[in-house]
């Protein structure tokens, strides 16, 4: 007989091979809270494809962040993103910072380069600040409302294939005195007000691969009590 016409033949094939792509292409199906929860890592800059994440998705991780728990709901949270040109800056002077703040026979070049570098690597990186200027919450309710909120975020970008990572670099957290008398040179880089002070960077950007895995804690009977 004759052979079937070429056109609907090669029609047929694209259709098939379309359909086979978008498959290909499926984003993973919904995970559960609980696996979300168990398969969340610290993403570090090392591992970013240098991607730029879209504004939209950034965004959509900032709105969780204000679904927190806070006491009296005064959303003691602040954030300041750094992107483009103001990502650069913001990682030159965290490598001025290191520099000046580090004595001589404990600095490290690699570690200065490292910061330069770490930040170039990062597509969006968030200064965490607190915010105490209307609360009248106990500071440390304040302090950990804003670390639930980073939870959140870090749970949305895991499900949301972006890597994440919170980090505390020259936030002087380990200092004694008032947190809002500690680090000012961040205080005056980030223009901070009376009764702001910043906690950390939320560091994000693309991956090859899944951001997620698994990791190691110890058992639930580790630490906790029972008392009936």
């Amino acid at each position: 007989g004759m052979p079937p016409p070429a056109g609907p033949l090669l029609f047929l094939a694209g259709v098939c091979g379309g359909l086979a792509l978008s498959l290909l292409r499926r984003p993973p199906p919904p995970r559960s809270v609980s696996e979300l929860i168990r398969l969340r890592r610290s993403v570090f800059p090392k591992q970013y494809s240098g991607e730029v994440i879209g504004d939209d998705v950034v965004g959509e991780i900032l709105e969780s962040a204000r679904w927190a728990p806070n006491h009296k709901l005064t959303e003691p949270w602040r954030f300041v993103v750094f992107a483009g040109a103001g990502k650069d800056a913001l990682g030159a002077f965290l490598a001025a910072d290191y520099k000046a703040s580090t004595p001589p026979p404990s600095f490290s070049q690699s570690k200065h380069a490292k910061k330069l570098s770490s930040m170039r690597a990062t597509s969006h990186c968030l200064a965490i600040i607190v915010s105490r200027n209307a609360s009248s919450a106990p500071e440390v309710e304040d302090v950990c409302s804003v670390a639930m909120a980073v939870q959140n975020m870090g749970l949305l970008a895991s499900e949301r294939g972006v890597g994440a990572y919170w980090s505390s670099a020259a936030c002087g957290l380990g200092g004694g005195g008032e947190p809002g008398e500690r680090a000012p040179g961040v205080r005056k880089f980030l223009g901070l007000g009376e009764g702001e002070y910043c906690i950390g960077w939320f560091f994000m950007g693309r991956v090859e691969g899944s951001v997620e895995g698994k990791g190691r804690r110890k058992g639930v009977e580790s630490y906790v009590e029972w008392r009936r």
